[in-house]
């Protein structure tokens, strides 16, 4: 997936940001299924020590498994909750 993302405001320790998410999404067992996948997340990150970040969003997502030449889209949609640590030196 490609996702860049933004952050909006630098005062205090948290930052609310938006990120779009875009790749493709491929299956081989058998046939070849796959397609362009796009979605989003948005939460906030969260300065919890000097190089520690705190990552709470929420995502949707919008899988294509298609079967090669179909007309119309097979797949599913996502839709998660995630808090996650990031922490550099």
């Amino acid at each position: 997936m490609f996702a860049p993302s933004y952050n909006f405001g630098h005062q205090g320790t948290t930052h609310l940001f938006v990120e779009g998410l875009v790749g493709y999404t491929g299956q081989l067992n058998g046939t070849s299924r796959g397609g362009l996948s796009w979605g989003g997340r948005l939460g906030f990150k969260i300065e919890a020590v000097d190089g520690g970040l705190i990552i709470l969003a929420v995502k949707y997502l919008q899988v294509d498994l298609s079967p090669t030449g179909a007309t119309s889209r097979s797949g599913y949609n996502d839709f998660s909750l995630s808090a996650g640590v990031t922490l550099w030196r």
